[in-house]
């Protein structure tokens, strides 16, 4: 059986969807033998983006009408030339006009909350669609959560022996880093001087940084206390929302925003912080909980969407929207010693049960039939 991988996102994607592409697609690659080969298209899918780029609008409009024709035309064509008996496509935009079966990775359904800002935009209305149309053409559904896969079923109406979750795992950049050299100089690069809680992602609003702000706030009113607040990832179009809150909060130079840090990088920061906070509004599934375990860091994160799944009973889960329980949940982690070894210990063992191998295998015996 000959599948043929879509795997354009990874090529165009530095982070998030793009990781994920890139990472199963090299796993996928790895898995090929007599039963099954998987062609990964673009051939290059292993050299992305080092970088998030800025899009201006022209540039997007472009995307999107490139993306139409990839999809529809070039992703069949491909199909026919290799004589496919299959087409896995790694992103929610499904190729209507293959020529063979298709099947289809969807990593959440964020595109159809129109009660988020983000997603009220031309690019959000085009995945929603397509989205939609995938439930007609599509054979197998997979999803990288149980949470995702309930809202395939719930959301498109997929009957159940037909949506399948496959966790992803983690990057192997990711891991405790014990080096005093390179701590020594992440602390240089990034001035750092005092404890921190550490936070990666975007500024949107499903980031829930106005409550993660209001709750070190109520943090630092201990004059005893010295955590600073790093936060890592591009600064979107709602930096200036969360800019002006930090200032009206009086927290000036408490909170540093870093920029998008490379994975080397941020694997020290993990290393080096004193907690990991993720109280995000809704995720996926949760990649950064993941890096953040597996580097030996501990975690407070959502008790809602899939994070639950991502960090099991390896971190201390909060209701999102409760300022007064995030705030808990820090002096908590913070303020005893033995919690927090513990939450390392049980943090990466669970990390490493999340792998890139385990996701391609399972993909191989949906598609099998075993």
């Amino acid at each position: 059986m000959k599948v043929l991988v879509d795997a354009r996102e990874a090529v165009k994607v530095a982070t998030g969807v793009g990781v994920f592409v890139r990472y199963l697609a090299r796993a996928l690659d790895r898995s090929s033998d007599e039963r099954i080969q998987f062609e990964i298209w673009p051939a290059h899918y292993d050299e992305g983006p080092e970088t998030p780029r800025h899009k201006p609008f022209g540039q997007r409009i472009f995307n999107l009408l490139r993306n139409l024709w990839d999809k529809q035309v070039i992703v069949p064509f491909r199909a026919l030339v290799t004589r496919a008996d299959s087409i896995l496509v790694l992103d929610p935009i499904i190729p209507l006009l293959a020529p063979c079966p298709v099947d289809v990775l969807i990593h959440d359904l964020q595109s159809f909350d129109r009660s988020n800002p983000k997603q009220d935009s031309a690019w959000a209305r085009y995945i929603t669609l397509m989205t939609k149309l995938a439930k007609w053409r599509a054979r197998y559904f997979f999803t990288n959560s149980d949470t995702t896969r309930a809202d395939v079923l719930r959301v498109l109406g997929v009957a159940p022996d037909h949506a399948h979750r496959t966790y992803p795992g983690v990057k192997p950049e990711f891991h405790p880093v014990t080096d005093a050299r390179v701590l020594d100089e992440t602390r240089a690069m990034f001035g750092l001087n005092a404890p921190f809680i550490l936070v990666v992602g975007t500024t949107d609003p499903k980031r829930n940084f106005p409550r993660i702000l209001e709750a070190f706030v109520k943090l630092r009113k201990d004059p005893a206390r010295r955590e600073r607040l790093i936060c890592v990832g591009p600064k979107t179009a709602f930096f200036g929302e969360v800019a002006d809150r930090i200032q009206s909060l009086g927290l000036g130079d408490e909170v540093r925003f870093t920029g998008f840090v490379p994975s080397e990088n941020l694997a020290a920061l993990y290393s080096l912080a004193s907690v990991y906070l993720y109280p995000s509004l809704f995720e996926g599934f949760g990649f950064t909980t993941l890096e953040a375990m597996a580097c030996g860091c501990p975690v407070i994160t959502s008790n809602c969407s899939s994070l639950p799944e991502v960090v099991g009973d390896a971190g201390v889960l909060v209701d999102p929207k409760d300022v007064d329980a995030i705030f808990a949940a820090l002096i908590e982690v913070l303020d005893q010693p033995e919690k927090r070894r513990d939450m390392i210990a049980r943090g990466l063992a669970r990390a490493a049960t999340f792998r890139w191998e385990s996701t391609a295998e399972r993909i191989r015996e949906v598609l099998s039939g075993t």
